[in-house]
């Protein structure tokens, strides 16, 4: 899971950021990693009541992962069913693990009788249709396990009406079997939305390979055989580099200029998956400023800013405060502004929400403090 500003705003719940709108972050391009080391004091005065001191810092952590898996959940179903005329009968079985990094536990291992009736007006194009009802016959003992209506036709408190739909052929895709539910929020003081909505378990065709097969077979006595397979594999993850316990949020985003300071470059992917840690040491009181830009009309990005303070709480994250140096595809370059309160390491981390001009994204962050015009 990348860091996007959509994401951002859910960890900082009201506060604003200095402009509103989900990134982009399809944006893909091979990793060039031409780290340096520029160090050059810029002091710059740009209509501000001080001048920029340019300040040193170092790049700690270098291309370094912007996400930690910390659960893989692998889920698989396996089933078999009759059709005969309009009914269906059938079983399947629900397997679920989990991993922690400890190692994979079984959280289902569950068989399930499968019941179905022929309904119409779902599609028009499909083979048949059945409303289906999903029933736990073993749990394996595993009392805890949750049962995933979309996939086990078992209905929880949310999703509900399951039904099967099969599709020998449906454009580019063939073999293909849907689950069709609707969404009642009831429980939880919300509404009743029907749908349908859709997951697709199993198609062959297509730009994109499916989680499942699915294979209907003629029986010599007039009924027919639907077999299936799917399976899953999900990962929750946490950020390297975020990490919101700040109380509030901390330095001025508003910023509309480059402030200048001492100057270093490097590069990141476009993909956003990977992060640059730069650490500079500050005194409490002084008026910190970082800036990153873009470089080069090649390897131009949209690049973003988060402040840690010594505790590691992120303090901030800054995003389209000023038009880049050199454009990128869409949107701007950041700067922040951060009234240091305590001494100490404080980390400016770099990252890249895409809208790449080339298949690098290098830039140059400066790095100072604010001192008062003599």
């Amino acid at each position: 899971m990348i860091l996007t500003r959509s994401l951002a705003l859910l960890m900082l719940g009201a506060l604003s950021l200095s402009a509103c709108g989900d990134k982009d972050t399809e944006d893909t391009g091979e990793e060039a990693d031409t780290d340096t080391d520029t160090d050059t004091d810029t002091d710059t005065d740009t209509d501000t009541d001080f001048d920029v001191e340019g300040i040193s810092g170092s790049l700690v952590s270098d291309d370094a992962p912007s996400q930690n898996v910390i659960l893989t959940t692998v889920s698989t179903v396996s089933a078999s069913a009759t059709i005969d005329g309009k009914s269906l009968t059938g079983d399947l079985t629900w397997d679920v693990t989990e991993d922690d990094g400890a190692g994979a536990v079984t959280t289902c291992d569950a068989d399930v009788a499968l019941s179905g009736t022929a309904v119409s007006g779902y599609c028009t194009d499909c083979d048949f249709a059945f409303d289906m009802l999903g029933e736990v016959t073993d749990d394996g003992g595993l009392t805890d396990c949750t049962y995933d209506a979309r996939y086990t036709y078992v209905e929880d408190s949310v999703l509900v009406n399951p039904y099967l739909v099969f599709f020998s052929e449906y454009g580019d895709y063939y073999d293909e079997l849907r689950t069709g539910f609707s969404v009642d929020y009831a429980d939880y003081g919300g509404g009743y939305y029907a749908g349908p909505y859709y997951s697709y378990l199993a198609y062959e065709g297509g730009k994109y390979p499916g989680n499942g097969t699915a294979e209907l077979t003629d029986n010599k006595d007039g009924t027919q055989t639907l077999t299936w397979d799917w399976s899953s594999t999900a990962e929750d993850t946490e950020s390297t580099f975020f990490n919101y316990c700040a109380p509030y949020y901390a330095f001025d985003y508003y910023n509309d200029q480059a402030w200048g300071g001492s100057s270093y470059t490097s590069s990141l992917n476009c993909d956003g998956d990977i992060v640059d840690t730069w650490e500079v040491t500050l005194s409490a009181g002084d008026t910190f400023l970082a800036t990153v830009d873009t470089v080069a009309a090649d390897s131009a990005f949209d690049p973003y800013l988060v402040i840690n303070g010594p505790d590691t709480c992120s303090l901030g994250i800054a995003d389209d405060s000023f038009d880049c140096s050199f454009a990128p595809a869409k949107y701007a370059c950041p700067s922040a502004t951060l009234d240091a309160d305590v001494d100490g390491v404080y980390q400016v981390v770099v990252g890249s929400y895409g809208s790449c001009n080339g298949t690098a994204a290098d830039y140059e962050i400066q790095l100072g403090k604010a001192v008062p015009v003599e």
